[in-house]
This record gives C-alpha cells, sequence and structure tokens, in this order.
C-alpha cells in the first residue's frame, strides 16, 4: 500500500529540517570545542580591573605656617625680594630688644635708688664729722649797724632733697641740726629748701643762705 502524495513530500520536510537543526548545533558545539574556556575567562579579569579601580581623593594640604606668615605672604609685593619669614623673625627680634630696653630701664632705676638711699644715710652718719663748708655771714656791710648786730653767723653745710622731703644741714651758733622745709629755730622760720640755698625767714625779712658761694641777698633783691 502506498503512501500518498501529500504524506511524502511532508516526510521530506521534516526530515530534511531536522537534518539542518542537527548539522547546526554540531557546528556550534565545534566551535565552542575549538575555542575552549580560555577567552571566557580573559574578559573576566578585565571587567574586573575596571570595576575594582578607585579614584584617588586629593590630600588637603596641611597648614603649618602661622597667620602671620600667611598674611605677609598674600601682601608680598612681586617686585621686592623680601621673605615672609626673614620679616617674622625681625619683628621676634624687635620685640626681644624692647623687652631687654624695658628691663635695662628699671634695673638702672631700682640702681639709682639705692645709691640715693646710701647717700641719705652716709650725709646723715657722718654730720657730725663732715667737713666745714663755706661760712656765710648773716648781714652785708653796707646794711645798717643795728641789722648787722642782730644777726648771726650761719652755714649751710649740706642739702638733700627727695621725691618727698626736703632738708638742710645747719650751724647755727654752737648747733648743727638738720632742718626741714616749714620747721622753726631760734627764731628763724624755714621758708623754703632749693637745690643751693636754704631761704630763711626771721622778724619778717627774708635771708637767703647759698652753699657754694658766701654771699646772702633779700628775696628778690639781686
Amino acid at each position: 500500500m502506498e503512501l500518498p502524495a501529500t504524506l511524502k513530500s511532508k516526510k521530506l520536510l521534516l526530515l530534511g529540517s531536522g537534518a539542518v537543526v542537527v548539522a547546526l548545533v554540531g557546528f556550534f558545539v565545534l566551535k565552542f570545542m575549538a575555542s575552549g574556556p580560555d577567552d571566557v575567562a580573559r574578559e573576566k579579569p578585565q571587567s574586573a580591573t575596571r570595576t575594582g579601580q578607585k579614584i584617588s581623593k586629593p590630600k588637603k594640604k596641611e597648614q603649618t605656617q602661622s597667620p602671620l606668615f600667611e598674611a605677609l605672604e598674600a601682601l608680598k609685593d612681586p617686585f621686592r625680594g623680601e621673605d615672609p619669614k626673614l620679616v617674622e623673625m625681625q619683628d621676634k627680634i624687635d620685640a626681644t630688644k624692647k623687652e631687654i630696653e624695658l628691663l635695662k630701664a628699671s634695673l638702672e632705676e631700682k640702681k639709682l635708688r639705692k645709691e640715693i638711699k646710701e647717700l641719705e644715710k652716709s650725709i646723715k652718719e657722718s654730720a657730725g664729722t663732715s667737713m666745714p663748708g663755706a661760712e656765710i655771714e648773716i648781714g652785708s656791710a653796707n646794711r645798717k649797724k643795728g641789722e648787722a648786730k642782730s644777726q648771726k653767723s650761719v652755714l649751710v653745710k649740706a642739702i638733700l632733697i627727695s621725691d618727698d622731703d626736703k632738708s638742710a644741714l645747719i650751724v647755727f651758733g654752737d648747733q648743727k641740726i638738720w632742718v626741714h622745709e616749714g620747721e622753726k629755730f631760734d627764731g628763724w622760720e624755714i621758708k623754703e629748701i632749693k637745690k643751693d640755698s636754704v631761704v630763711l625767714l626771721k622778724e619778717g625779712k627774708t635771708l637767703v643762705f647759698f652753699y657754694d658761694r658766701p654771699s646772702i641777698t633779700r628775696e628778690g633783691e639781686s
């Protein structure tokens, strides 16, 4: 019994299609076996390398200079060869010099005060045995005899002036005393003590006794 023509043609078509599919499958299998797994492994490290790379961030610059140095650096004149480090160092040197000068001035002041105190002490201790100064007689040859008789011999042996006190060493007759400004002795009033003279007031008359020269004048007269 023979098959109809239509069935024969369908059977041939199916056989042809199956042969084509088998041929394609065999081709891909042979190609895979020829290339091997190495090609697949090559692409994996490349992709892994690309994804594994990290973008490095720039490091921040550490601040190692002082604010003064940075300000000088910003104001630096490009036309001058002035180094901000040298300027900063010079400022420190100048400040140190000023401190040294102030210290020297303070030491000098202390030294002078000490010397003044020692001088005052020495004058007071040697008052009894000091060398005689220039003797100044009260009155003048041109004055009236009555005025000359009423005056006595006065000797100014020392004058000491400090910040809070003015005193003088006076030899009056047989007395040798230290007198202070405003005090009174034997009818005399110490009106004023100056650097080179002592002004005395007695019976309404003012007389000036000089330490460095033997002369007496009325106050206001030459």
